[in-house]
């Protein structure tokens, strides 16, 4: 659509002195200025004048500019300045319009822009009018508002004239128009007034009698109300809604009404709801007539129901009060120990068609009822020292309604073959513990409220030595987002009920039974709710043929598995040269989060990459094969299907030489250490012995006395034909020299002395003592063989140690062995005119042994 023009606009001509035609707009409104900083839009520019001149042709116009601005400061008559025109406000939304800026001067349209805000620069066209009208046409104006701004380069951009336009729609016409008659209170119409216009609309209400047209009210909203006196009850009126903004007008067609017809009451009050106390469960409403019904008007209620907490509404209609100030009314058909909900409206019995609000909710319970159901009975049987103990756990039915508050339960049993024998207990818990013996015993419960008893639940619990059969197979459990479905096949027909029992799988708590009772199905499932993620649960189902309960078919599951909560904890043992055994602790179920399949061991050393061992959920220890001496790093990653978690690394380093290298090394140096040790102990105690072994000592032979030794004693002991030609000895004398004691203080011994000592070494077989500083002396005795037989010679010795606290010297003598080795050297000495061989202190370590023997001829004296 083109853009209109206003009336007022000055008549413009072209350069052929033409009048441009304007065409009137339909609609134009007065307007507000609102001053504000615009951006420049495109100019239309360079574009020829009519002399040809174009914009980029500025010496002369800008000298003619300077003469013009020199000759205004200089008090000439030259007026600057422009006007826009058309002064439109307000736009039809999508139309097209155009703009005048006429300049006071001419030859001046060329220096012309235009600046809009927003920009919508590929929506204009400029065009030069003539010498001093410049335009500007914007096409499809969709925005909500634009202004559009006049200016001239003198030399400087200068802003002329300024307009704001809005752009909208007029209103529509009011339709759905309804009206309300509130009985002493007002008369109220509402309609649905259109489309968004973008700009305000009014609305008028307007009702017309026969005694005239009047206006009922006015507003910006979709509604109207209005007071009317009691007089106006049962007029007609004819109604029409006008709607009214800056684009246009719109009125509906005239619409009849009678307010008789049109009258509302306000919601009836509810009094009370009250039990009935009567065998049949029932309710007693009473409610006010509404204060809104005119005088002499029938009204009728409508009641509605539902029970709590989600059921559905259920109606009572044409509950006639007539003019009646109050009524009441009985609910029935309802059920025990129920809660309900009751609310009313009324409406006129003369034909009206607009009924009250409904009436604020009141709720009522009906009476308690005797039960009609019995409970879910259940067991967990458990032996302990020869002691049978069953647990005994029930519930309610589901999809059963409570007829009343349960004030206790009865429990009754007794053996099977001994129904005399029946033991009660009254408990107000939904649970009990019985011991009870190895027979079958049969078990019921029953519970009771204010209204009477309910039937017994009965169970049999099995004799001890019974022996259940297995009637369940290809038990299936699958889990969904919200539930849980358990599925199984039966090999007996006759089952027909079955009892699904569940726990929580914990290793720190007990097993928390919840049970189902499954009826004429195979498939049972578990709501959402019922199971938690993460928690291994045990699951069994139990058939029951003929009330007696058979063998239960046990799984266990994870309604929802997740990774394990922490992983193994690990240690090292048995670390060798090329080998180490990794040890990790179990997980708990607690911490699972569902069922481990495997174990990873991953282990690496420095500057290598990660080797990874998987092993089965089973197993907690394994033996790595290594590298020696390395330093390693290893963790264990505990897997299920949801995930894995790692624990925590450990650090270890590889031998450089196993245990059978250290053992050797270390045997060889501690046999080494040893051998020093005893050859170290065996010198400090041996030291003389191994001396005299290694380094005896040689007596000097100048200093020996053997040549002062007399001829008689050297032919007292010859030693020849000791033995015969057939190596043995035989019988004959042989004298052997017996030890005597030479005391350096006393130089000689007589004889009684002599024979005295004599005696006493001869037949003494035990210590003797000598005086100190006594030197042993041997003597020589003669002993006979009168037999010829394999004969050794006895040799025999004593030698006595000194002692310095007794003095005296002790010699342990043996006559009947072997003679010990005496480590002295004997010397023949005159004593009372006898040679005796004594000990040569200079001579005693030039032999080890030095013995005289003399063995004579057989028979020789």
């Amino acid at each position: 659509m083109t853009g209109q023009v206003s009336p007022l606009a000055p008549e413009v001509t072209n350069e052929d002195n033409r009048t441009l035609p304007f065409r009137r707009s339909k609609s134009l409104w007065s307007w507000s200025w609102t001053s504000s900083t615009l951006p420049p839009v495109h100019s239309p520019h360079p574009q020829k004048s009519a002399s040809g001149m174009t914009l980029h042709d500025r010496s002369m116009p800008w000298l003619h500019v300077y003469g013009w601005r020199a000759r205004s400061k200089s008090g000439s008559d030259f007026v600057t300045g422009g006007q826009i025109f058309p002064h439109v406000r307000f736009l039809h939304k999508g139309s097209n319009i155009t703009f005048f800026c006429k300049l006071n001067k001419s030859n001046l349209t060329s220096y012309i822009f235009w600046r809009l805000n927003p920009d919508l620069t590929p929506a204009l066209q400029y065009d030069r009018v003539n010498e001093t009208v410049s335009s500007v046409t914007i096409h499809n104006l969709l925005v909500a508002s634009v202004k559009v701004k006049c200016g001239i380069y003198t030399p400087e951009p200068q802003d002329l004239d300024e307009i704001e336009v809005e752009t909208g729609y007029p209103p529509e016409t009011p339709q759905n128009i309804s009206c309300v008659y509130y009985h002493k209170q007002n008369f109220t119409c509402t309609w649905i007034s259109g489309r968004d216009t973008r700009n305000p609309s009014s609305f008028t209400v307007t009702t017309e009698t026969r005694h005239g047209k009047q206006m009922l009210c006015r507003t910006r909203n979709n509604s109207c109300s209005s007071f009317y006196s009691s007089e106006q009850y049962g007029c007609e009126y004819k109604v029409q809604v006008e709607a009214e903004n800056a684009f246009g007008k719109a009125a509906s067609h005239p619409i009849l009404m009678n307010t008789a017809k049109l009258v509302k009451m306000d919601p009836p009050e509810v009094l009370y709801l009250k039990t009935l106390p009567v065998p049949v469960p029932s309710l007693e409403l009473s409610w006010r007539r509404p204060t809104l019904a005119p005088d002499g008007l029938d009204v009728k209620c409508s009641l509605q129901y539902k029970e709590l907490p989600a059921g559905e509404r259920n109606f009572y209609h044409n509950l006639n009060m007539e003019k009646e100030e109050q009524m009441s009314y009985n609910l029935t058909g309802l059920n025990g120990y129920t809660e309900y909900v009751v609310s009313l409206r009324c409406i006129g019995n003369n034909g009206q068609i607009l009924w009250s609000e409904w009436s604020e909710e009141i709720k009522g319970r009906t009476a308690e009822q005797a039960p009609s159901h019995s409970v879910e009975l259940w067991r967990v049987i458990s032996s302990s020292n020869n002691i049978r103990s069953v647990y005994l756990k029930w519930k309610e039915r589901l999809n059963i309604r409570s007829l009343g508050i349960i004030l206790g339960y009865m429990v009754q049993w007794f053996p099977e073959d001994k129904t005399f024998a029946a033991k009660t207990k009254t408990t107000d818990q939904n649970d009990l513990s019985l011991n009870i013996s190895d027979k079958a015993y049969i078990i019921s419960v029953a519970y009771y409220n204010s209204a009477g008893w309910s039937p017994n639940a009965t169970l049999r619990i099995p004799a001890n030595n019974e022996k259940a059969k297995n009637l369940l197979d290809n038990v299936q459990i699958s889990t969904g987002s919200e539930n849980t479905t358990v599925t199984w096949n039966v090999t007996d027909w006759r089952i027909q009920r079955f009892v699904v029992e569940w726990c929580v799988d914990m290793e720190t708590s007990p097993c928390i039974l919840f049970f189902q009772f499954v009826e004429n199905t195979s498939e049972w499932t578990g709501e959402k709710g019922v199971f938690k993620p993460y928690k291994r649960y045990r699951l069994s189902i139990n058939p029951i043929l003929e009330e007696r309960v058979e063998a239960p078919h046990t799984t266990y599951f994870y309604y929802k598995e997740g990774a394990p909560l922490r992983g193994p904890n690990a240690k090292i043992e048995n670390i060798g040269k090329t080998e180490a055994t990794i040890k990790w602790d179990p997980i708990t179920q607690d911490e699972a989060n569902g069922f481990l399949t495997t174990f990873s061991i991953v282990y690496k050393s420095l500057n290598e990459h990660e080797s990874v061992v998987t092993v089965d959920s089973h197993v907690y220890k394994y033996t790595l094969q290594l590298l020696p001496n390395r330093l390693y790093i290893a963790y264990i990653v505990a897997s299920t299907l949801a995930g894995n978690t790692s624990g925590e690394p450990v650090q270890f380093k590889t031998l450089k030489y196993n245990n059978k290298e250290i053992g050797s090394v270390t045997g060889t140096v501690g046999i080494c250490v040893i051998l020093l040790v005893v050859a170290g102990i065996t010198y400090v105690h041996k030291k003389e012995k191994i001396r005299q072994l290694f380094w005896p000592n040689i007596p000097d032979p100048t200093q020996s006395s053997i040549a002062e030794w007399p001829s008689k004693w050297s032919q007292t002991a010859p030693i020849q034909n000791l033995v015969r030609s057939d190596g043995e000895f035989h019988s004959g004398d042989f004298h052997v020299l017996h030890a005597g004691y030479k005391n350096e203080k006393v130089p000689l011994i007589d004889e009684e002395n002599r024979k005295l000592l004599f005696a006493d070494i001869s037949k003494s077989t035990g210590p003797c003592m000598i005086q100190e500083h006594s030197s042993l002396v041997h003597y020589a005795t003669t002993e006979s063989c009168h037999e010829r037989l394999a004969c050794t010679p006895r040799f025999y010795s004593t030698s006595c140690s000194a002692s310095s606290s007794s003095s005296s010297l002790t010699s342990l003598c043996d006559l009947d062995g072997g003679i010990q080795e005496v480590p002295h050297t004997l010397e023949l000495a005159k004593i009372n005119g006898e040679d005796i061989a004594v000990v040569n202190p200079y001579l005693k370590n030039s032999v080890s042994t030095r013995e005289a023997i003399h063995v004579a001829d057989n028979g020789s004296n």
